[in-house]
């Protein structure tokens, strides 16, 4: 447990683990890459999870439709795909 910050939590790292959080953007496609959207959440909470949130919020704050998502393999789930695309959208999914 962090004596400074107790909300941080442990979060596993490539040479080992420290405290921290996750930080999750919706940023739109534009040269600027203007942060539309962002949720700082605990390491704990899957990756995958908050997307179609964000997307919803950034929908309905900014009255915006993404024509694509980035990110890696942990938020294309079947889940998150067919949540999205029974919207009647379809999305081009890139990883990176």
């Amino acid at each position: 447990m962090s004596t400074t910050d107790p909300d941080a939590s442990l979060m596993p790292a490539k040479n080992g683990s420290h405290l921290g959080y996750q930080t999750h953007y919706v940023v739109d496609g534009s040269k600027a890459r203007i942060i539309l959207e962002l949720l700082v959440a605990p390491s704990e909470v899957s990756e995958n999870k908050p997307m179609l949130d964000l997307l919803w919020r950034a929908r309905f704050r900014w009255k915006l439709w993404p024509g694509q998502v980035t990110g890696d393999r942990k938020y294309g789930t079947e889940d998150n795909l067919v949540a999205i695309e029974s919207r009647g959208k379809r999305l081009t999914f890139k990883y990176r």
